[in-house]
């Protein structure tokens, strides 16, 4: 056992001047001794400018009660830590961290001199700090944030790391995508991907747009923000995956829908001039009919040209419906009644050779069509169909509920909501990709010579005008798959809640008639002529549930009149009642427009759907 007495006394004050650790001795909380260390570590110049100088002094103001405290206790010889870390106070104001080390003796006169060796360690806390900063920050980024990230190996595709939102959206777990390579859930060809991978490792490009597999099999559109960044050497590629399919079905339904509503402007100004065209050609063969004696020749040719001029006005129908002028009267129709009802001319339509299947659910709910129209749309699709399958094919019509919840794929294409569907699919050929994006222009066929192209159109026309939507689905040798969706509306007409209701008709007859009904019905009504008095009513009212307004008012229109009161009411139902073609723009998606004339079951309807339903 060593003996500190036996060590010269030379040798320990060398070693206190000369130790690069800082030592300082006190008695009482006060300097006795400090090495050149400590007055370094300090900042001052000499031992004299320290000795008798309170301990306390060079702490940090937020550490001195805790070492007041363990001086109190250490002079009262009761246990005190012999290492901990606090903050000194430099003589230039700077404060840093260090660890002090104690260790005491007694002075031979009833007090102790306590010997301290600090050893400074701000950089090492602060490095400390920064990494758990700097992990937290990791965690924030990568881990907890919702977006959807991948470290990747540029040099061989490797996924490095994937946080939860990655597996959450891939579909496998961690440690499978940690041994997979990108190439395993990209689309394009792995030589490709491993140039892409390099583009984004030298910076060229950082913006990227793939479809990528997930471990249901299905693909999605991703956009990625891709970047480099260097770890130990290393230099990996951090991914943001931002999934856009849905936006891309509604970008492609958007611009479908333009080019429709396009094609639609055209073929109904082409049909407007046709049918003046066709008018005069039918008035003056019946002219010439009553003109002409007998039953010769002329007479034949006459009629001719009278049933020429009426397949015209067939075509002319057609055009109409396409570019939804025509003029509807929609009621509560049960589509699986109008499918059956057809279902034998749909058979004759189809021919021997191809077979029907028929899987038509007869309790399906109501929708709101013109019942004449959802003919033409079943055989239209029937006959397309037909000219899609060869001898011994199949087609198959189908009507059910289908319920669309919010968040679904589905809900993307046609909205949240209770639909009910046509739908009408067969085995044929099938079409590619640029056929299916065509498919319901007008004029557009893959049978050059064979119809006028319009049947689809049609169909596409007549759903739209009726707040439906229709999908198809297709690939070559797969067959093709059309899914007309309407909404559902209630299979009875119901009590819906008292509500306080602004009419605005300018007939007199019919204005007393619908308020009256409105009265029956519980409701308050607020009764106005024209776009002029509407105003003044409205001020009375204060506010209303639901506008029930006529398109053609004295003053100003009804469109008008609604857009106006919408600036005051912006959550208030309309209903507007039209004696003509009517297409509403600009205006509320909720909005019901009720052709004239009109059952009061019709009316009911309508007042009743559109309270129910509420705002945007």
């Amino acid at each position: 056992m060593s003996d500190a007495s036996l060590v010269p006394e030379g040798l320990l004050r060398a070693i206190f001047e000369h130790s690069r650790e800082a030592i300082r001795v006190s008695r009482a909380g006060v300097h006795v001794a400090v090495n050149p260390a400590y007055l370094r570590m300090f900042g001052y110049g000499s031992a004299e400018e320290l000795l008798g100088v309170p301990v306390i002094d060079l702490i940090a103001p937020d550490g001195r009660p805790i070492i007041l405290e363990r001086i109190r206790l250490r002079e009262a010889r009761l246990p005190v830590p012999g290492e901990y870390v606090t903050r000194g106070v430099r003589r230039n104001g700077e404060e840093f961290d260090f660890v002090v080390r104690v260790a005491g003796a007694p002075d031979g006169f009833g007090s102790i001199y306590t010997i301290v060796m600090l050893t400074d360690v701000t950089e090492q806390l602060a490095a400390a700090k920064a990494l758990a900063e700097s992990q937290a920050f990791y965690r924030a980024l990568f881990e907890v944030n919702t977006a959807v990230k991948l470290i990747i190996d540029p040099d061989d595709g490797r996924i490095v790391d994937a946080n939860p939102a990655a597996v959450g959206f891939y579909g496998w777990p961690l440690e499978v995508l940690r041994s997979m390579r990108v190439a395993d859930i990209n689309t394009l060809p792995e030589d490709v991907v491993a140039h892409e991978l390099l583009a984004a490792r030298e910076e060229q490009r950082r913006y990227f747009h793939f479809r990528h597999r997930r471990a249901s099999g299905d693909e999605r559109d991703v956009e990625i923000y891709s970047g480099p960044f260097d770890v130990g050497g290393r230099r990996l590629l951090l991914s943001i995956i931002h999934d856009v399919t849905d936006r891309r079905v509604l970008e492609q339904r958007l611009h479908s829908s333009e080019r429709m509503e396009a094609l639609g402007r055209l073929a109904g100004g082409i049909a407007h001039d046709f049918n003046n065209l066709v008018a005069v050609v039918l008035a003056n063969a019946e002219m010439l009919q009553a003109t002409v004696p007998g039953d010769g020749s002329q007479q034949t040719q006459l009629r001719r040209i009278v049933a020429a001029a009426a397949r015209a006005e067939t075509l002319t129908r057609r055009l109409l419906a396409l570019a939804r002028r025509q003029v509807l009267h929609p009621d509560r129709v049960r589509l699986a009644e109008v499918a059956l009802r057809i279902e034998d001319l749909a058979r004759s339509a189809l021919g021997d050779g191809i077979e029907l299947q028929v899987d038509i659910d007869p309790a399906s709910g109501f929708v709101w069509a013109d019942a004449s129209q959802l003919d033409q749309v079943v055989l239209n699709l029937i006959t397309n169909a037909r000219d899609a399958v060869h001898q011994g094919g199949h087609v198959t019509l189908a009507v059910r509920d289908v319920k669309v919840e919010a968040g679904e794929p589905l809900a993307t294409a046609i909205g949240a909501g209770s639909w009910v569907c046509l739908d009408v699919a067969d085995d044929g050929a099938g079409m590619d990709e640029a056929t299916r994006a065509r498919v319901f222009e007008p004029f557009f066929t893959t049978k050059p010579g064979v119809g006028t192209g319009l049947g689809l159109a049609t169909v596409y026309g007549i759903v739209e005008q009726s707040k439906g939507r229709v999908l198809v689905e297709s690939a070559p040798g797969a067959g093709s798959r059309f899914r007309v969706f309407l909404p559902r509306i209630v299979d009875r007409i119901v009590a819906t809640r008292p509500g306080r209701v602004l009419l605005v008709e300018d007939n007199e007859d019919l204005r007393n008639s619908l308020a009256e009904r409105l009265s029956a019905a519980g409701h308050q009504v607020f009764v106005a002529s024209d776009g002029q008095s509407v105003f003044e009513e409205a001020r009375r009212a204060g506010n209303v549930d639901l506008i029930v307004c006529d398109v053609n008012l004295p003053f100003r229109s009804g469109p008008e009149v609604v857009a106006s009161l919408r600036e005051r009411w912006p959550r208030v139902a309309v209903v507007l009642m039209s004696g003509a073609t009517f297409t509403p723009v600009g205006l509320p998606t909720h909005l019901s427009v009720l052709p004239k004339p009109f059952t009061l079951e019709a009316f009911d309807l309508a007042v009743a759907t559109s309270l129910d339903a509420g705002v945007e």
